[in-house]
């Protein structure tokens, strides 16, 4: 039997060609089996997510610089172990490898720029919806008005009334 793409499955070697459905002949060396690498890929994102739930806001408890080292330190162990086999999981551990710095920072300190990242957005959205606009200024008050949402007092009303007239 065949999975996903005619890739051969781990379980069931019966039914591939030149074999008797009797006799299971063993997959080749030269291709791992999808489901060992999906086990593996999914193994080191637990062992990465193990990092982030570190963080004191997730935990509940203070933690050490020495917890998130040994943390990562189990991550890379297990990616240096199975990465021979699987490149991206070497490609996650390089790239890990070179936030180390920075992860375990905002995994002690529990900061995050999501609340820049999320006005970002907001912003990029209300520009695209804007785009065509001739007035660049209330292109830009309409963008500001937008990203302030979060900040306004919920007692001030978002209707504005026009002047009246004399």
């Amino acid at each position: 039997m065949t999975g996903q793409r005619g890739v051969p499955t781990c379980g069931d070697h019966a039914g591939m060609p030149g074999s008797s459905s009797r006799e299971a002949k063993p997959l080749p060396a030269t291709r791992p089996c999808r489901s060992r690498q999906l086990a593996a890929a999914w193994r080191a994102k637990e062992l990465l997510r193990d990092v982030l739930a570190l963080a004191a806001h997730r935990s509940g408890r203070p933690i050490t610089r020495y917890d998130v080292s040994h943390a990562l330190t189990r991550f890379f162990t297990y990616c240096a172990t199975t990465g021979e086999t699987i490149p991206e999981i070497v490609t996650l551990a390089e790239t890990i490898s070179t936030w180390r710095v920075e992860i375990a920072n905002a995994v002690l300190y529990s900061l995050s720029n999501a609340a820049t990242e999320g006005i970002n957005r907001l912003v990029k959205l209300v520009y695209r919806i804007a785009f065509g606009l001739r007035n660049v200024t209330n292109q830009q008050l309409r963008a500001r008005y937008y990203a302030s949402h979060a900040t306004r007092p919920t007692w001030l009303h978002t209707v504005i009334t026009p002047p009246q007239m004399p």
